[in-house]
């Protein structure tokens, strides 16, 4: 057992968590999506015929990148090379304010999963009761709605065994949630729900800050908080301005 600022830590070499690779997968996904939908945009398609294009093929570039790496690492992990890994807390190491921040974090996303389960189930209803052809975006929003919630679940579970070396990744994957969140009330889809749906996501956001923040020492301004608000605020403003 190592002392580092007064906080115990373990270092643990393992393979990375759901949880940890969350984020990973998030990013990887965003970003060839946005890379495609551009590249689209620029050679001339409207937003809408280039979104789901770029969907398809830069989130499935995306994912292929991010299989490739954690393929890579688990190699050099079990070859025994140190791959940037971080101490784990663990338990008993937490002051009072750091497991209060941690208690509420756990509850924000037990909840924002509950709710992301429900929303899915609302558009999958939907989806069902369209004449014609159905919206293949629906899909979408469904399919990373039960992704979120499974996330969400298991990063709270390991959060109450005081496992926190994954709970900053789920700060993105919460603000995502929010955003998209934010095309389906564009789409008119659900619409209460998925207001509901981008407030939970961003109050758990802003409660995931919080403890990564107080978790760092409260050191500093926390952006994080901050941002929160200002994309899920966003994501309830847009549809409504556009």
């Amino acid at each position: 057992m190592n002392e580092q600022n007064g906080t115990g830590t373990e270092q643990r070499r393992r393979p990375p968590q759901l949880s940890q690779s969350g984020s990973w997968i998030v990013a990887c996904v965003v970003i060839g999506w946005l890379l495609i939908y551009n590249v689209l945009r620029l050679s001339g398609d409207t937003p809408a015929k280039a979104a789901l294009p770029g969907l398809l093929i830069g989130g499935t570039a995306g994912l292929v990148v991010f299989i490739a790496g954690f393929v890579t690492v688990r190699r050099l992990v079990a070859a025994g090379r140190v791959v940037g890994r971080r101490p784990t807390v663990v338990s008993g190491s937490f002051d009072d304010q750091q497991r209060d921040a941690l208690r509420i974090a756990a509850i924000a996303m037990l909840f924002a999963g509950a709710v992301a389960v429900v929303t899915a189930l609302a558009e999958l209803i939907d989806y069902l009761g369209v004449d014609g052809d159905r919206p293949i975006g629906t899909i979408v929003l469904i399919a990373w709605n039960l992704i979120f919630a499974a996330w969400v679940a298991d990063e709270a579970l390991r959060v109450r065994r005081s496992l926190v070396d994954g709970i900053e990744t789920v700060y993105f994957g919460c603000l995502l949630t929010a955003v998209l969140a934010g095309v389906g009330i564009s789409r008119a889809l659900v619409e209460p729900l998925q207001v509901f749906l981008a407030l939970a996501a961003g109050v758990a956001a802003l409660t995931v800050g919080m403890a990564v923040w107080r978790l760092g020492g409260a050191r500093g301004v926390p952006l994080a908080m901050a941002g929160a608000v200002v994309v899920t605020a966003a994501s309830l403003a847009l549809p409504i301005i556009v």
